[in-house]
């Protein structure tokens, strides 16, 4: 059996909440076609409506291409996971917010959504990242690490 480290389980944590805030980032409402808009970007049309005092929020910026394409390689990693209840776990966990970096579902929301306890759901996660770092081969995980230092930089 591949031995885990610790550390091994951090970075596919971190590239899991990576990948999660990167598609929330996406701001994709729904897959189905969109009506007739306009390109411009909004924009204050008053000088008292400008430089912040509109209740417009702050959004993340939408990712690049390359972004897009690690971010679909590191969401694949769940599917390394035969068993349904923790793959719904890790990725329920991956969603964090892009501005704030505050997680979507906090331990206790997915327990509340599962019928359980709060340190049930961490140790399923903390289960599940390990199932995903055995069977993660050196080759992939390498390649992601690349494509992760080299966006990161």
């Amino acid at each position: 059996m591949k031995k885990i480290t610790p550390e091994l389980t951090e970075e596919i944590k971190t590239w899991l909440e990576w990948s999660g805030a990167k598609l929330l980032a996406m701001r994709i409402a729904s897959p189905a076609p969109k009506g007739v808009r306009n390109a411009w970007p909004e924009y204050a049309t008053l000088p008292d409506d400008a430089y912040g005092y509109t209740k417009n929020t702050l959004r993340a910026a939408i990712p690049s291409r390359f972004d897009i394409t690690l971010m679909d390689e590191i969401l694949l990693l769940p599917a390394l996971i035969p068993d349904v209840l923790i793959r719904r776990i890790i990725h329920s966990r991956a969603l964090v917010a892009p501005v704030s970096g505050k997680y979507l579902y906090s331990y206790e929301t997915v327990a509340k959504l599962l019928y359980t306890d709060r340190k049930t759901i961490a140790r399923l996660h903390g289960k599940g990242l390990k199932i995903i770092g055995a069977n993660l081969s050196p080759d992939n995980a390498d390649a992601i690490r690349q494509s992760f230092a080299r966006i990161n930089q």
